[in-house]
């Protein structure tokens, strides 16, 4: 930065060199550990700096949040003396485009007034029926696993079901079977290279990165594909009830999206309609593999009631999933001025991690919190606002959070309503991507019941 400008510091405040740091070698610090991208380093830290904590990763330094109330003043009370600048968001944006989870300044808000009407609460039960519709034609598919018994990596069949639900309500179509495997795995390769900023782009620009040839080639799929529908929907003047038209004939002061701010805007909510609530669903599912008792309540609710969505136990257990397991499981922020962190000064510059992965297993939120428990959504406890924020907080929380979370609960009641659950002979072990992802898969056996009812309330 060429120049900030500082606001008062409290004169109580500590150094920054005070702060805790976690323990690694000389030269790269943490950086072999963060590379790794396991909770269990960043828990293991927790546990001997606190919540407020210092990553050493060689040429640069990571303030790390695990707590509700520090997060809290990064994201909502000084969220003015922070941005989605340095190394992990140049990184995405150099890639990625500038769509509104990415932009900054003027441009996010500009898109964001420009995209709030289409994800409206009434807007999004515009689209319910087509997710029924698709969740009970793909659902069946998952027979043939329970007939067998036999763990499977239940994201594979998530992010088909994802996949598909997202092209149909961004496009309004299918895609072919080959386009689509191929757009998937081209995001894949992006999500998965999310912390690649994080830990290199504090190197000269002359090293050579590992990596970022596969990342440049996986970004000129997507945009030859996204192009092309663009171009599509562009010549044939088709006005549908998908989000592409509906973003392609929203206008502001500034009139209509351009192409390149439509591609932008198209491949954020790709990635987050597609990788995070299918992640979140086969994380909850394997999660509730352990849990015949929430299981069978669970069921039983569902087989009574008329409308999947009106259950609050359902809504109260897939947030349980989303606590435990949540989608973006890390916030990278920027330090733009000098700013008081818990007791601490922190100067301009410095990189931010705020780990909802931390929060939501936070002690001091939760009680037990490792053990899954929807319960506790239900019974009306009172706890820091941001305990629980799998979608981000303040300005800039997750546009598509209310589409997710419908997406999320009607698929879940789907398989609850025809299979049940039951734990793998493997673990599942997760990694820190763009969103939560796994080291070889999410794994889970299913089995049929025996009073089979797939049908959904729509």
């Amino acid at each position: 930065m060429d120049s900030v400008s500082h606001h008062a510091l409290p004169t109580s405040a500590h150094p920054f060199a005070e702060l805790p740091r976690a323990p690694g070698l000389p030269l790269i610090g943490c950086l072999h550990r963060m590379i790794r991208r396991r909770p269990e380093f960043f828990e293991e830290a927790r546990a001997e700096c606190g919540d407020l904590f210092v990553l050493d990763i060689g040429l640069d330094e990571l303030v790390v949040i695990g707590d509700a109330f520090h997060a809290e003043e990064v994201l909502v009370k000084q969220a003015k003396y922070f941005d989605k600048g340095g190394n992990m968001w140049a990184q995405l944006r150099k890639y990625t485009g500038q769509g509104l989870a990415f932009s900054e300044g003027e441009l996010w808000r500009k898109q964001r007034r420009l995209m709030n009407p289409q994800f409206r609460r009434k807007r999004i039960q515009g689209f319910r029926e087509v997710m029924a519709v698709t969740i009970d034609e793909l659902v069946v598919e998952l027979d043939e696993q329970a007939a067998h018994g036999q763990t499977f990596d239940v994201s594979t069949w998530t992010a088909k079901l994802l996949g598909t639900l997202t092209t149909r309500l961004l496009f309004g179509c299918e895609l072919e079977a080959e386009t689509f495997e191929r757009l998937r795995d081209a995001f894949g390769t992006v999500l998965g290279s999310f912390m690649l900023g994080a830990v290199t782009g504090a190197l000269p620009s002359w090293m050579p990165v590992p990596g970022v040839g596969r990342l440049k080639a996986a970004m000129g799929v997507v945009h030859e594909i996204i192009l092309e529908l663009i171009a599509e929907r562009r010549r044939s003047g088709a006005v549908g009830a998908d989000l592409l038209s509906m973003l392609a004939h929203a206008a502001g002061e500034d009139g209509a999206m351009s192409d390149r701010q439509l591609l932008d805007e198209i491949v954020v909510l790709y990635t987050a309609g597609y990788e995070t609530t299918a992640q979140a669903l086969a994380w909850t599912m394997t999660a509730l593999a352990d849990q015949p008792e929430v299981v069978a309540t669970l069921q039983a609710r569902l087989d009574a009631c008329e409308d999947d969505l009106a259950e609050p136990f359902l809504d109260a257990t897939f947030r349980e999933g989303l606590r435990l397991f949540p989608s973006a499981p890390l916030l990278p922020r920027r330090v733009v001025e000098d700013v008081t962190l818990g007791g601490y000064e922190v100067p301009a510059g410095r990189q931010v991690l705020v780990l909802p992965w931390l929060i939501h297993r936070n002690p001091a939120h939760w009680s037990e919190p490792e053990r899954f428990d929807p319960a506790r959504f239900l019974d009306g406890r009172q706890r820091p606002r941001l305990s629980w924020m799998p979608f981000g907080a303040g300005q800039r929380q997750c546009i598509g959070m209310g589409l997710a979370m419908m997406e999320g609960k009607l698929a879940l009641a789907a398989m609850l309503r025809r299979f049940t659950p039951r734990p793998a002979d493997r673990p599942s072990e997760p990694v820190f991507a763009g969103t939560l992802g796994s080291a070889d898969g999410v794994w889970v056996r299913l089995a049929s019941r025996t009073n089979t009812n797939s049908s959904q309330s729509v």
